[in-house]
């Protein structure tokens, strides 16, 4: 299994969002799950934007996370050491264990990411 399809397995069994993207700082696609890429990649870029991702870098001051309500669903952006996942959770809103255990998630795939 490579480490990309590890990534997505794991995220796969992350049981409280539906739909999740995850981009590096280039905007290459990461991950995916429950959703082809370019299905919510116009909210991912929206989100991308409120986190400061501008232009391959990051904008000083920006949040770590935020979220949007697009077409009636609430979908939620966190950035983590270089990658940033936009996920469409399975609720209206993400608690903080679950949004901890995505960034874990994110820290772990970002170092993995950052080293190769």
């Amino acid at each position: 299994m490579s480490d990309t399809s590890l990534f997505e397995h794991r995220l796969a069994h992350v049981d409280f969002f539906e739909q999740a993207i995850v981009v590096d700082r280039q905007g290459n696609v990461v991950a995916s799950i429950g959703t082809e890429p370019g299905a919510i990649r116009a909210v991912a870029m929206t989100l991308l934007a409120l986190l400061g991702v501008v232009e391959g870098g990051d904008r000083i001051g920006a949040p770590e996370s935020c979220e949007l309500l697009c077409e009636g669903r609430t979908f939620f952006g966190v950035r983590v050491d270089g990658l940033f996942a936009v996920v469409a959770p399975t609720r209206r809103s993400m608690t903080s264990p679950r949004l901890a255990e995505l960034r874990a998630l994110l820290v772990e795939e970002g170092a993995a990411h950052a080293s190769v």
